[in-house]
């Protein structure tokens, strides 16, 4: 999909354009037009290739993209600065599934605690120190534990605990989800494991992002 993806992007720039892969599944563009509207026109053209299915051993798939512009309206600007400009307006588009956005300093100053908090929660799945808490699932009738569904929690160094409405959507757009989707379901196996071996025999629910599905791998992981 990558490969097929950076194929027809390069086809709709210009010989001029500098088009590179930053990683995973993040590309970046410069690109030189005479207005704001032929750059958006390329924008445009981007989010129209990613949306044509990529046929894959007979099955077609399909992907959506999000686009951050960031004009360089002035000589002072860096390269660095105009590359954390474009990320911003990136997730912005993300979250408000716009396609794409151009970069203002309103947006810059609605998501710079985000983007802190993305780079957090990035160490701390790389430290796996995020934790599962299990809630316990009882039967009414009996006044039984049958089970237990796991819930990840993140204690903030700084920040103390923060909500999973925070970050999980973080995760989800970051594609970080798959790893603490990874670490759940881990710490859920080892903890049955456990209650097992103390002769309690207990299932453990874990909650999957709808992104799970597209994951071929996570059964067999």
């Amino acid at each position: 999909v990558l490969r097929e993806f950076s194929r027809r992007v390069h086809a709709l720039l210009d010989d001029a354009d500098i088009f590179a892969r930053f990683g995973g599944d993040e590309f970046a563009a410069y690109v030189e037009r005479d207005d704001d509207q032929e750059i958006r026109a390329v924008a445009d053209a981007v989010l129209a290739a990613s949306y044509s299915a990529v046929c894959l051993d007979g099955l077609d798939v399909v992907v959506t993209s999000s686009v951050g512009i960031a004009m360089v309206d002035d000589d002072d600007v860096d390269a660095g600065s105009l590359l954390r400009r474009a990320d911003i307006a990136m997730y912005s588009a993300k979250r408000q599934r716009a396609g794409f956005e151009t970069y203002t300093e309103d947006i810059d100053r609605r998501t710079p605690e985000r983007l802190s908090l993305l780079g957090d929660l990035r160490r701390a799945l790389e430290e796996a120190s995020l934790e599962v808490h299990f809630q316990p699932k009882i039967a009414l009738e009996s006044d039984t534990v049958t089970g237990a569904e796991a819930l990840v929690r993140w204690n903030h160094p700084v920040r103390g605990w923060v909500r999973p409405d925070e970050f999980i959507p973080l995760a989800e757009e970051s594609g970080l989800i798959r790893l603490l989707t990874d670490q759940v379901v881990a710490a859920s196996i080892e903890q049955a494991s456990s209650w097992r071996a103390a002769g309690h025999q207990l299932g453990v629910a874990v909650n999957l992002s709808p992104l799970a599905l597209l994951d071929e791998l996570l059964v067999a992981r």
